[in-house]
């Protein structure tokens, strides 16, 4: 990963209270964390009206973090989704066993 010390983009008001979740416990962190991203995107682009190319390799860096947290948010929903349907599954075996 880039350790390259990027410039500080606008604060969106969506993630301003919040920073990045460095360890996300729930799919609204994850989901949080992709904003987060996007956000600073979208902050960069914005700083890029001057032509600096410095600020489009920042929106370019960031971007590739959005990716990185959109993968992150997948597998946390598949893990999520492969839970519930092994749950859902167990109940209904259950309920199978228990009207013979």
């Amino acid at each position: 990963m880039n350790t390259q010390k990027l410039p500080e983009p606008a604060s969106p008001a969506s993630t301003e209270s919040r920073g990045y979740i460095q360890s996300p416990q729930t799919l609204e962190d994850y989901a949080h964390n992709c904003q987060f991203q996007l956000d600073n995107v979208k902050g960069y682009l914005l700083m890029d009206a001057d032509g600096l190319p410095s600020s489009l390799n920042a929106a370019r860096i960031k971007s590739n973090c959005l990716i990185e947290d959109a993968y992150k948010l997948n597998r946390a929903l598949v893990a999520e989704f492969e839970q519930r349907e092994a749950a859902a599954i167990a109940h209904l075996d259950r309920m199978k066993g228990g009207a013979r």
